[in-house]
């Protein structure tokens, strides 16, 4: 079953609601743009609704009214299952064996130390088909294992063109990675790609190791970014 993803953000009032949901559910056009209705159309179709940021709802008089229309039609239906859905990042460099998988797994542990684990997912990929399949490059391995931090299991894929629609970020680690990104996803990315280290005082290309052979260097600028990256989240979900 495909998985609706629905930001609460959107949700909190009528005409952006509506305008939402019609386009996201793919609603019957009987339903007349009303809550009633809305509950008897999510009552009669098996759906999957992933809805981020659901305690936004609560700050208005309708998103309270629409968070008790989806509660109650799930409830009413088996086949509806509305779920919380976590903030998802995907990092990206060319092979996806160097600085992205650094990135991935240095997030994932900064995230779980914050103890925001069930709130956000990490993964990470190529904008390149070099490296498909490869495991993490055993210096950027290296270097993680110095700070206790592991990526066992971890293998090079290739972005797809469906990630700009399950990632609410797409961060690349340098203007070449960008431009691969958005010849990709075009306006569909906007708001959504940045480099890793916009999320720092000093924005700049993260240097690929691959070439550097510092992988020092490099592990510095990812945790710096990482960091930077974790201030906002911390901020914003």
């Amino acid at each position: 079953m495909e998985v609706i993803r629905l930001d609460a953000a959107a949700l909190t009032q009528r005409q952006s609601a509506f305008d939402t949901l019609e386009a996201a559910l793919d609603l019957p056009s009987w339903w007349g743009r009303n809550l009633d209705a809305l509950h008897d159309c999510l009552t009669e179709a098996p759906r999957h609704i992933a809805l981020r940021n659901r305690d936004l709802l609560e700050g208005t008089d309708f998103g309270r009214r629409l968070c008790r229309v989806l509660e109650e039609a799930a409830e009413e239906n088996p086949l509806l299952e509305l779920t919380d859905a976590p903030f998802r990042i995907l990092f990206l460099c060319h092979g996806n064996i160097c600085r992205s998988p650094m990135a991935e797994f240095v997030m994932k542990d900064l995230v779980e130390k914050a103890g925001l684990a069930e709130r956000v997912e990490i993964a990470s990929a190529a904008t390149s088909t070099e490296e498909i399949g490869s495991p993490v490059y055993p210096p950027a391995r290296r270097k993680l294992a110095e700070h206790g931090i592991g990526c066992s299991g971890k293998t090079a894929r290739q972005m797809t063109a469906g990630d700009v629609e399950t990632f609410d970020l797409l961060i690349g680690m340098d203007a070449a990675n960008l431009r691969n990104m958005r010849r990709l996803w075009g306006e569909a990315g906007e708001g959504k790609v940045f480099r890793l280290m916009d999320f720092t005082k000093t924005p700049k290309d993260v240097a690929d190791p691959w070439y550097t052979r510092d992988f020092e260097a490099t592990w510095q600028d990812v945790s710096r970014g990482c960091r930077g990256l974790l201030d906002w989240l911390q901020a914003e979900i």
